[in-house]
């Protein structure tokens, strides 16, 4: 049975989204597509800084939900955003809890640690680091590029596509992934009984 996966890395202004086929048979997975949404900030003489920070949000929950409504995901996994050390840090972490929330979609919840270790190996990995890692397991998806000095060049942008890469696959090593699917194998193996 092939599962499909989203991962996502949620941020105020840079949310990555990842899209990647769990096959149970084999145990594996093959990423499919990446999908960076991003926020400006408008807030200024004109408009509020909280009319905006709305705005903001209203546009990531109707990003979210449209890669979501496309692609109609079994499993959802999201690094969770965690401890901050500004007022301003928390503001964006409880704006995207909240759209997290409001998906109608059970999470695999992971923490950034989690992340990190399942696919660079080291707690303190970098944003390169990631990057690397992320476009190594899968070059073939649509990584953004930039031209320097007439070469193409990753852009730091990718650090967020990387993240919900990672997501997926710290996500389906996790014992909330595995207990589901060993329900769901369970509950497939009976279906297919019953009809016998």
């Amino acid at each position: 049975m092939i599962i499909k996966i989203v991962g996502i890395d949620p941020a105020l202004r840079n949310t990555g989204l990842a899209l990647a086929e769990f096959d149970t048979e084999t145990g594996s997975l093959k990423y499919t597509t990446i999908h960076l949404l991003q926020t400006e900030n408008q807030a200024g003489k004109t408009v509020r800084k909280s009319s905006d920070d709305l705005r903001c949000a209203r546009e990531l929950s109707r990003g979210i939900k449209k890669f979501l409504n496309d692609h109609k995901p079994h499993f959802v996994m999201a690094e969770i955003p965690t401890g901050t050390q500004s007022a301003r840090g928390a503001f964006s972490n409880g704006v995207c809890l909240g759209l997290l929330a409001g998906l109608g979609y059970e999470i695999v919840e992971l923490s950034p640690t989690e992340v990190k270790m399942a696919s660079v190996g080291e707690r303190t990995a970098s944003k390169q680091d990631m990057i690397t890692w992320a476009v190594a397991v899968e070059p073939s998806l649509p990584w953004l590029y930039r031209t320097s000095k007439g070469k193409k060049v990753l852009k730091n942008d990718n650090e967020h596509l990387a993240d919900a890469v990672a997501a997926i696959n710290a996500g389906v090593q996790s014992v909330q992934f595995l207990m589901a699917l060993r329900i769901l194998s369970t509950s497939t193996e009976t279906k297919s009984a019953m009809t016998e």
